[in-house]
Formats: C-alpha cells, sequence, structure tokens
C-alpha cells in the first residue's frame, strides 16, 4: 500500500514541476515578445528620423574571409536625404582605378542616394533599405537589414568591385 501512494506521489509532483516549468516558460515567451516589439518600435523610431548611423564590427568578402573592423573607421550614416559613406575595402577589383576615389582602399560616397526604398516588415522585426549610389567612376548597390536587436547587415554590390558584407550596430543620432 505505501509502495502505491509513493507512486501516486511522484505523479502528482511530476506533473507539479511540468506545470510549473511550463508557466515559468510561457513567461519567457511572452516577455520576449514584447522585447522584441519594443526594440522594433525603437527601429522604426530612429529610421524614421532620417538621422542614424551604421558602424560595423565586421566585414565578409565573398572569398570566405570576415575580418574584425573594431577601432577601423566605417560607417554608413544617414541624415536626411543625404548618404555619408566610409569602408574599408578588402576584395579584388574588377576594373583598373583606385577604390572609391580615395586611394586608400575605401569605398567612399557623400551625397544623395538614388532609388532608395524603405520596407517596413513588423511580422520579423526588420527593416529593409536599398538604394544606389553613385561616384563619379562607380555606381554602388546597397541592401541593408536593420533588425529590432539595432543590428545591421549591408550588402554592398558595385560596378566594379566584388561584392562585400558587413555586420554592426545602428546608432540613433538624435
Amino acid at each position: 500500500m505505501n509502495h502505491k501512494i509513493l507512486i501516486n506521489t511522484l505523479r502528482e509532483f511530476r506533473f507539479s514541476y511540468f506545470l510549473v516549468t511550463l508557466m515559468f516558460l510561457s513567461c519567457g515567451v511572452q516577455q520576449n515578445e514584447t522585447n522584441k516589439s519594443e526594440n522594433y518600435k525603437e527601429l522604426q523610431k530612429i529610421v524614421r528620423s532620417g538621422s542614424f548611423k551604421i558602424e560595423n564590427e565586421w566585414a565578409y568578402t565573398q572569398r570566405g574571409n570576415n575580418i574584425n573592423l573594431v577601432g577601423n573607421p566605417n560607417y554608413i550614416e544617414f541624415k536626411n536625404d543625404s548618404v555619408f559613406m566610409y569602408l574599408p575595402y578588402f576584395g579584388v577589383r574588377q576594373i583598373g582605378g583606385n577604390y572609391g576615389g580615395t586611394g586608400d582602399g575605401a569605398i567612399n560616397f557623400t551625397g544623395k542616394p538614388q532609388k532608395l526604398q524603405i520596407k517596413e516588415i513588423p511580422t520579423k522585426n526588420r527593416i529593409e533599405l536599398t538604394f544606389e549610389c553613385r561616384n563619379k567612376t562607380e555606381t554602388y548597390q546597397l541592401y541593408i537589414n536593420l533588425d529590432g536587436s539595432l543590428k545591421a547587415n549591408t550588402n554592398i554590390n558595385s560596378s566594379k568591385l566584388e561584392s562585400i558584407s558587413y555586420r554592426g550596430d545602428i546608432i540613433n543620432n538624435q
């Protein structure tokens, strides 16, 4: 008889433990979804202000190299209707000349972007920016994914350079 009581007590304990664990996990998921929603709203506010900056921590070349950019000047800055961009380039140039017109191996642009599109995707807590930048010698196509954790993934295609990608942080200039 004592054996049956012990087995029933263990079953009740397991069931109670399961319910308590499920309850804690549910609260954690709800909190996580709330944080994602709040982070996305902050991202929307930053992008809609038209004044923010992306500073990259990593560059990823087409040849599989990952380059740490911490301590190296690099940015994509949005101010009103203009873009200011300075990104070190690590790749192969397809046509002769210097990189980005700077002579220092960087992708460099200052001016108004062309064909700017901003697409908000709330279901994925993401905003996508696409645009073109043209200087005297090159055309750059930029695809930037901004996520609610205030991280940015940037892919750059060029008329004269191999594609390159960057990963970094979004900084509010307000």
